[in-house]
């Protein structure tokens, strides 16, 4: 397109003296409107082109866009399909992500660009349609799980289930167990020792002398030895054991500050390193 000076409205005196400018004046503009992308504050910026220079993928529609840092624009597109980020700079169009991050045709997407950090690049959008989002274009990595993107990764507020502690079952073997009630209860602690987050505490798990299987008029109780003497109902140590499910434990062992998971009981605190 051919250049031309733009006169933008309102302005008058190109070349006159920068003393006496105004706020609302320029003294040179090439191929420049006075616009906004956003519908904020108007800003110059240069004047859109009609020639076509790169094409988004074949069967993709564009649904958004974010202005990025030297001259990129960050553009947001599906085949109704999967969902696509991509990046236009200098010319040359470039995949950031192609994954199912459930966009549509007919919810418009609203982005920002920001800089966190100092240095990491950040995009930001929503579309009315899914959950307020984000990519670190930096960082791709934190938003895959096994090497494939995770749409929940690139939620402002991600879906989690809080690491959790479960009776599996009772064995009649394999430990060293009292009689009496248990409880469990995790705990996860950071290198300066504070509680990052402690699990709801287990119902309580009752171990008996009488076998699983017993029949339950057979099951009477008892009192452990040596406290209690035998004659009074006093029994030994039995050999049953507890198994245990813990669920969601990833979730907070991928927190930098996390270095030690903590298997509390009523009776001990139980290092569990490296973490499950």
């Amino acid at each position: 397109m051919k250049d031309k000076t733009t006169s933008v409205s309102g302005i008058q005196g190109l070349n006159k003296d920068q003393t006496f400018q105004t706020p609302n004046q320029v003294t040179f503009a090439l191929n420049a409107i006075r616009d906004s992308h956003d519908g904020g504050k108007p800003e110059y910026q240069s004047e859109p082109g009609n020639e076509l220079v790169q094409s988004l993928p074949s069967g993709y529609v564009l649904l958004g866009h974010a202005y990025g840092q030297n001259n990129t624009v960050y553009l947001f597109s599906t085949n109704s399909t999967l969902s696509e980020i991509g990046k236009f700079k200098e010319g040359r169009y470039t995949t950031l992500v192609n994954a199912n991050l459930g966009f549509n045709r007919q919810y418009p997407i609203t982005a920002e660009f920001r800089i966190k950090n100092g240095c990491d690049p950040v995009i930001y959008w929503f579309d009315h349609l899914n959950p307020d989002r984000f990519f670190n274009e930096n960082r791709p990595e934190d938003f895959q799980t096994t090497g494939v993107f995770d749409p929940n990764k690139f939620r402002m507020v991600p879906t989690v289930l809080p690491p959790s502690i479960d009776l599996n079952q009772v064995n009649n073997s394999g430990g060293s167990l009292q009689l009496g009630s248990y409880y469990f209860q995790l705990e996860y602690l950071d290198n300066a020792d504070n509680q990052v987050y402690v699990s709801d505490i287990t119902p309580q798990v009752v171990i008996y002398d009488e076998a699983l299987n017993s029949p339950y008029y057979n099951i009477d109780g008892g009192l452990n030895t040596p406290q209690y003497d035998p004659a009074i109902g006093g029994v030994p140590t039995t050999n049953k054991s507890i198994t245990l499910r813990f669920s969601n434990h990833e979730i907070l062992t991928e927190i930098d500050d996390v270095i030690e998971l903590i298997f509390q009981t009523a009776q001990s605190r139980i290092p569990l390193n490296p973490p499950l």
